[in-house]
């Protein structure tokens, strides 16, 4: 008897086993299956999914804008434009600045006619008729004030007099002079005549020299004139150089306010 190798022996037992064999012959195309890896099942944890929440929408709310600030915009808006326009210049940027030129107008026109309505509705606001500028309204207008004005100052005429400061060889005072002695005679006011040169003028040919007064007043401009209180002894001036009455009117005016205490203004103790 031949005596078989050791692999071939076990082949031939592996063989003869009738299970093995036919396991072999029905899988004879998987080849030699036993270098094959066995799969081996892994057990997975089923994981429960998170659940994915939904993106909160963020609103975006524009800026509340006051209304300067919105007119500002509006104004910026329109330089824009016509800034646009003049270095771009084509039809398109043309109208875009026609357009807004055109709205700021409207607006303004809007503003305008509602403005003089509400000023005809509440005249307490109606500086026009404090001052017009009416012809007839203006007259009637001067008329009151000037009424009110001479009643003003004929009143201070009962409590003050003026000293009028000339010099003989002043063509100024020689001008001044009548329109002094016309207005102290209309008020009723009492004129002292001071003269630095002691000498006097047609109108005043009588006059005082009162150099100490001159030097407390600072008296270096003449013509001038100044009011005078006896009964506090108490002088405002009412000004220098030529007048003419309705300017010495309302200089008159503003030096009894002074000796009345209702301005920045000191009065002068003599």
């Amino acid at each position: 008897m031949t005596t078989l190798t050791y692999p071939l022996f076990v082949l031939l037992i592996a063989f003869s086993h009738p299970t093995l064999a036919t396991s072999f012959y029905d899988d004879k195309a998987r080849g030699w299956f036993w270098y094959e890896e066995t799969e081996v099942e892994l057990e997975v944890e089923e994981i429960e999914p998170v659940p994915v929440l939904a993106p909160v929408p963020i609103s975006i709310t524009a800026p509340i804008l006051s209304p300067s600030e919105q007119l500002k915009a509006q104004g910026v808006a329109l330089e824009n434009a016509m800034a646009t326009a003049i270095l771009a210049p084509t039809p398109e940027n043309y109208v875009e600045y026609l357009a807004l030129s055109k709205a700021v107008q409207e607006q303004s026109q809007t503003f305008a006619t509602g403005f003089s309505q509400a000023i005809a509705l509440n005249p307490a606001y109606d500086y026009s008729l404090e001052s017009p500028n009416n012809t007839q309204a203006i007259v009637a207008n001067n008329d009151k004030n000037n009424k009110e004005n001479n009643a003003a100052i004929a009143a201070m005429a009962n409590e003050t007099a003026l000293l009028f400061f000339f010099r003989s060889d002043c063509p100024y005072c020689h001008r001044f002079a009548p329109i002094v002695k016309k207005f102290s005679s209309f008020f009723g006011f009492t004129v002292i005549p001071i003269s630095l040169d002691n000498k006097g003028l047609p109108e005043y040919p009588y006059p005082k020299e009162n150099l100490q007064l001159v030097h407390q007043l600072d008296i270096k401009v003449v013509p001038a004139v100044a009011l005078m209180k006896p009964s506090t002894n108490e002088l405002a001036i009412v000004g220098f150089g030529y007048s003419d009455w309705t300017t010495l009117v309302k200089k008159m005016l503003f030096a009894g306010q002074q000796l009345a205490g209702n301005t920045k203004y000191d009065t002068v103790k003599y």
